[in-house]
């Protein structure tokens, strides 16, 4: 332009839009001199407008305050104003209306246009009307009196454009209008829809008494790539001429899904640059929806270390300042969920630690606080139900409520202030709200933060996302001003404010690739461009008719001369204008990509254009991603530990370099280690043999409970007790709390009474005793404060009615044993009445087994003491001696060898008697309406019945049951005299020790040794607990354990065929 006009006639060349030409001479002549209506305001307005003639509405009334809603009716009324279909118009064309749903949407958007205008006008411009006054200017003040015009950039003009045209055609000396098309008028053509643009532009020129000029057709200058020349001559075309030549500028890809794709791109693209010298700003890739495609491009880009300008907007609703404020707004408006505190502190802009705000989170969902127990004290214990509150742990709960009262104090009072208020009363209780919990002081070091882990753009967007939560704040007291709120319909606005706002990206250099999508893009020829995503319905993208009116309706609307948006077929002429503007806006080279499967994995086809390319060049070179050789992806480190990965479980000459390279990068070695262990599924160990033994013990010191934990999952046992991961825990009277109740009151209840004086007393006497037992037990131990509330009671009726079922059935076990209780909660310990369980270890170790027995029972008969362990279960526990060669279901034997060995108290001779588990759950019994409660009652001990394992010995069985039916025990005595059921002698309990203590030994050596897989245990058989031990893990998250992991497979044999194989070991 210089060089044509030289400098004064350069100057007197202006370069506008048709926007920023309606503002400037709105401006001159004071048309404009409101407030401008900006996104945001336009949304309040809207719901302000539709709030006030709710009740007159009839299809709309339900959901007036639908963001939704409230945006399409914004779009509906643009697109109306960008028609130039007028309030007038509509009027006029229901008045010719048949009743029927259109009409009556219609009617309703009449009506909500009006209201909301009058809205507007009252202090507002609104822009979307800013071309329509300036028809009026111009026809006034006739501004383009012998003035040469030209427009360039357009490829159709919106009904409001073309009244301005109109104008300047009418009043310009000459008006030059480029329009990218060809000569051929095809109207099914790649050009229809500019050609369409063309006939519109003439045909209003002649109605205004414009000359029209015989049109100049312009060609490129520049001599053009014979591929991308024939590609411009043979696109939509019916019959095409092919490209016999090699084809070295287009390349047409194929790849499997959405990440081959992207990272086909972004290593060529690195390549191009490193092997051709092209620069970044070069480039661009160019997808039909941004949505689909930016994020993984990006990415992709970023991994093998390309600058990236991505044209598009961020919204905002993710930020931290946002997500505080729109938590607090939710907390005036709803009250003190836990769900929305919780996010609130967690954006890191109030003044507690993070240690702090998991503190009190922990505290909460233990005790299930929600609603207004954050405004009360809190009084239940830190660690839940059945802990003693020691002195440590009321100190624990004085800070944990000193934390809460710094959280909730300021939003108490900001929930104070939203309860009838104005706009502005809002706005400003948010700012004050801002103020009291230091928010702008945290945001700043949270920026810092940022930008030190080396993300400086994020660190900048929260300066920038400060300046436009303050910009939101004036819109609100501005737009609404004297409108008064209630802290619903604030939250609903505020929501629905944020949706306008997003964020813009400017590039960060002068050198990077541009990234956008094809309808919106601005290129500048550059030498290479991707067209990605080339997919049929996708690129071109099928238009779809979303919004108020429906296909249908605006074919009706069009019938009565009220012309909205394109129709179908001219949106889709348009979309293959788009396509063909891509395809043809590189100068140099074209990379054409397309998926062979979606997103969800469903096939994808290629796209006409990918068809057409490929008859237009019968030569093209065709990439498939899966059949590239991996060093064509291995642009960066990042991709070449990527193409490393993958090729881990195949191995081979590539894996071993990279794989040897990445062992010399320390930066690396945990990303590596990470990558063995997920190929060697369950291969977990600690490495360095001294850390192992350091963090278990030389002496292990552990419970008997603590064996079955390693055997069930050594890595579970290691994230348990090694690394001490304690998952989160709710103040539930859960199965354990339960058992240990039923212990204390059964220890209390015998040792008060014994078995002669329980069996004596009558049962409601029993209940009696039992429930007050049970009463200062959850005095003493399960004080939960207000935190708990009526649930206790409920609690406290159900476990009441259980033992006194569990008393009735031990009173008839007394009534026919010999065998007595003699000890409850039997400590094994250093300084228990049984000492530990110690087995030698190879290493030179000891490993030192303790715990605690429910109840120990004793029969003396000649001279002997026989001893059975009786364990209280709720859990329907099954013992199995298969289990235990596995290292399983070992705790009870752990207790009674531990007795055996050991001694107790003053018993002589000491012999095992057996282990019994007694079910202390109600069991199930099917019976008749007029039943007998005495063979009830019979049913219901047969369905309670003990298990277990006992000694071979008809004397000791006898003694267990003196009826020697086994209705109470896992063993019988037949008529001829021969013992049956669950039965082991003696020898073999020896056997069986030792077998236990070689098991123990290997597994306290391996710990030693930090063998620690990944190995569950498994049985096939449908009863076992260990048929799927991972489904209720705490760990599997960690572990990610899945099909392809290695379990501890246990065989299914019967009682007999273990004590066979028991018997049957050489080196017992």
């Amino acid at each position: 332009m210089l060089e044509l006009l030289g400098e004064k006639g350069a100057d007197s060349v202006n370069v506008v839009s048709f926007s920023f030409l309606a503002e400037n001479l709105l401006k001159k002549y004071g048309l404009n001199s409101k407030k401008a209506l900006d996104d945001s305001t336009r949304a309040m307005l809207m719901s302000v407008a539709l709030d006030e003639i709710g009740d007159d509405l009839k299809l709309y009334s339900r959901h007036r305050y639908s963001s939704a809603v409230i945006m399409q009716m914004l779009k509906t009324i643009k697109e109306f104003r960008q028609c130039s279909v007028t309030p007038e118009l509509i009027e006029q064309t229901l008045g010719r209306m048949e009743p029927s749903l259109l009409r009556d949407k219609l009617e309703e958007i009449l009506l909500i246009d009006r209201t909301y205008s009058a809205i507007v006008s009252q202090n507002y411009f609104d822009d979307e009307c800013a071309l329509d006054i300036l028809c009026g200017v111009l026809d006034k003040y006739r501004n383009f009196d012998g003035a040469q015009v030209f427009v360039d950039g357009f490829r159709g003009f919106t009904a409001q454009e073309y009244a301005v045209l109109e104008r300047i055609t009418a009043q310009a000396d000459e008006t030059w209008i480029t329009l990218c098309t060809d000569e051929s008028n095809d109207p099914f053509g790649v050009f229809a829809h500019t050609l369409r643009t063309k006939r519109n532009l003439i045909r209003r020129a002649r109605a205004c008494g414009a000359e029209i000029a015989p049109p100049i057709h312009i060609t490129r200058s520049d001599e053009i790539n014979p591929e991308l020349e024939a590609l411009e001559e043979n696109l939509y075309e019916g019959e095409i001429t092919p490209y016999e030549n090699e084809t070295e500028k287009i390349v047409l890809c194929s790849a499997e899904g959405f990440e081959s794709e992207c990272e086909f791109v972004a290593c060529t693209v690195k390549r191009l640059i490193r092997t051709e010298g092209i620069r970044c700003r070069e480039i661009a890739i160019i997808s039909r929806s941004e949505s689909n495609y930016s994020r993984q491009i990006r990415s992709a880009l970023i991994k093998n270390g390309v600058p990236v300008f991505e044209d598009k907007r961020q919204p905002i609703t993710s930020e931290p300042l946002i997500e505080f404020v729109r938590s607090a707004i939710e907390i005036g408006s709803t009250g003190f969920s836990t769900d929305a505190l919780m996010r609130l502190a967690k954006t890191g802009l109030t003044d507690l630690s993070i240690e702090e705000i998991s503190d009190i989170e922990n505290y909460a969902l233990m005790w299930q606080i929600n609603g207004r127990k954050w405004l009360g004290e809190w009084t239940a214990h830190p660690n839940g139900l059945g802990e003693k509150m020691l002195e440590e742990n009321i100190n624990e709960l004085r800070r944990l409520n000193e934390i809460r009262v710094r959280l909730v104090s300021p939003l108490q009072r900001f929930r104070v202030k939203l309860k009838e208020f104005t706009a502005l009363e809002a706005a400003q209780a948010i700012y004050y709200l801002l103020a009291d919990m230091n928010v702008a002081e945290n945001l700043k070091k949270l920026a810092v933060d940022l930008n030190n882990r080396s993300q400086p753009e994020l660190a900048s967007e929260q300066n920038r996302i400060w300046n436009l939560l303050m910009e939101m704040l004036d819109r609100v007291a501005d737009s609404l001003e004297g409108v008064r709120l209630n802290a619903s319909r604030f939250r609903d606005l505020f929501d629905l404010l944020i949706s306008t706002y997003s964020l813009g990206n400017l590039p960060q250099g002068l050198d990077e690739i541009t990234i956008g999508s094809a309808d919106r893009v601005k290129t500048s020829a550059p030498r290479v461009v991707f067209a990605v995503g080339m997919n049929d319905g996708v690129f071109p993208m099928i238009p779809n008719s979303s919004g108020i009116f429906s296909e249908n309706d605006r074919r009706t609307l069009a019938e009565f001369e009220l012309k909205t948006d394109d129709s179908y077929e001219e949106k889709m002429m348009e979309e293959r204008f788009i396509a063909y503007s891509t395809l043809l806006s590189t100068s140099d080279r074209l990379y054409v990509t397309y998926l062979r499967k979606d997103i969800n994995g469903a096939q994808a086809s290629p796209s006409e254009i990918v068809t057409q390319i490929r008859k237009i060049f019968p030569k093209v070179r065709l990439v498939d991603t899966v059949c590239t050789d991996d060093m064509d992806y291995i642009e960066s480190r990042e991709s070449a530990f990527d193409v490393m990965a993958k090729l881990t479980a195949s191995g081979g000459a590539l894996h071993s370099t990279l794989e040897s390279y990445f062992e010399a990068q320390p930066e690396y070695a945990g990303r590596l280690a990470a990558l063995r262990r997920s190929i060697n599924k369950g291969e977990m160990r600690i490495d360095d043999h001294e850390t192992a033994t350091r963090l278990f013990g030389l002496n292990m010191y552990m419970s008997a409970s603590r064996t079955e934990v390693y055997h069930k999952c050594p890595f579970e046992y290691f994230c348990k007790y090694g690394l001490n991961a304690q998952p989160r825990k709710t103040a539930e009277l859960d199965p354990m709390q339960k058992g240990t109740a039923i212990h204390y009151i059964l220890e209390k209840l015998i040792s008060a009474y014994g078995s002669d004086g329980l069996t004596a007393m009558e049962k409601t006497e029993r209940d009696r005793c039992v429930i007050d037992i049970l009463e200062d037990y959850f005095k003493e131990n399960l004080t939960a404060g207000e935190e708990m509330g009526e649930r206790f009671d409920y609690l406290f009726r159900q476990l009441g009615l259980i033992v006194c079922e569990v008393v009735d059935r031990l009173v008839a076990e007394f009534r026919n044993s010999d065998f007595v209780p003699v000890a409850f909660e039997l400590s094994i310990d250093n300084d228990g009445e049984v000492g530990t369980y110690d087995i030698p270890l190879p290493d030179g170790g000891m490993l030192k087994l303790k715990g605690s027995v429910d109840r120990v029972d004793v029969a003396e008969m000649n001279g002997t003491t026989y001893v059975r362990v009786v364990d209280y279960k709720s859990s329907g526990k099954k013992f199995d001696l298969n289990e235990v060669f596995y290292g399983l279901n070992m705790q009870m034997l752990i207790y009674l060898f531990a007795i055996w060995k050991n001694g107790f108290r003053d018993y002589k001779n000491i012999t095992p008697a057996g282990i019994l588990y007694m079910p202390v759950n109600a069991p199930y019994v099917g019976a008749e309406r007029d039943e007998d409660s005495a063979e009830i009652e019979k049913k219901k001990l047969k369905g309670a019945k003990m298990n277990g394992m006992v000694l071979d010995d008809s004397r000791v069985i006898y003694m267990m049951d003196n009826t020697g039916s086994g209705v109470l025990i896992p063993a019988s005595i037949k008529k001829e005299g021969d013992c049956t059921g669950t039965l082991i002698s003696l020898k073999q309990m020896d056997l069986l020790m030792k077998k236990c203590e070689r098991i123990l030994a290997k597994m306290a050596v391996d710990l030693h040794n930090g063998v620690i897989p990944i190995r569950p245990a498994h049985s096939n058989t449908s009863q076992s607990p260990y048929e799927n031990v991972c489904k209720y893990c705490d760990y599997k998250e960690v572990c990610l354990v899945d099909e392809d992991t290695p379990t501890l497979e246990i065989e299914n044999l019967k009682h007999t065929e273990s004590l066979a194989r028991l018997g049957g070991e050489d080196d017992a």
